[in-house]
């Protein structure tokens, strides 16, 4: 899996480095946005209702997939609230049409570790107006067991459209925080 550069910034850049830092912020521009408006329905499902303990212990994988399909047709907001869910890459819950995934600040879906070549904490294939925000995603990178693929990444999207991620700290994964494809053909999977 592709690991992260550890060999030294180019001498150029190092060079420039002391007056660009001293030009000031770099983002002092940039005005915040609001995000795009998915379109979706107004309910809500929590996560632990559909028994999600979130302890960082029990798999949280059914439960999440539960809470997500108990959103009616119009769709609706998932809450995650605080707490480390484990999370069974290798049987990724699948995302829906008109939803928001929406975690805590301190919620942290965790990827168990497993040793498949394709495997994804969060999945979503030909879906529409969806919006992930908030918490953190947390690769299986450092308990990987297998030693080959790339592919096991912490959002995959397939055939997407409208989708919003944002405010979201994604690491450690085997593969990529995240893979973006335009046609769900490509999604082909083991297991």
């Amino acid at each position: 899996p592709p690991r992260p550069r550890t060999d030294p910034l180019p001498r150029p850049l190092l060079t420039a480095l002391p007056a660009v830092l001293a030009a000031g912020p770099l983002w002092a521009a940039v005005e915040p946005t609001a995000p795009p408006r998915r379109k979706r329905g107004s309910a809500i499902v929590d996560v632990r209702d559909h028994g999600a303990p979130g302890d960082g212990m029990n798999d949280d994988t059914a439960a999440l997939q539960r809470a997500i399909d108990a959103l009616p047709e119009e769709g609706g907001t998932v809450e995650v609230p605080a707490g480390t869910y484990i999370i069974d890459p290798t049987r990724r819950p699948s995302l829906r049409s008109r939803m928001h995934l929406k975690l805590a600040p301190d919620a942290q879906l965790k990827a168990k570790p497993n040793a498949e070549e394709r495997a994804f904490v969060l999945m979503a294939s030909k879906v529409d107006d969806i919006e992930i925000s908030g918490g953190r995603i947390l690769g299986d990178r450092d308990g990987h067991l297998g030693n080959t693929g790339e592919w096991g990444h912490g959002i995959a999207l397939y055939g997407a459209k409208r989708v919003t991620v944002r405010d979201i700290h994604i690491s450690r994964c085997w593969g990529e925080g995240g893979e973006v494809f335009a046609s769900a053909s490509t999604s082909t999977t083991s297991g």
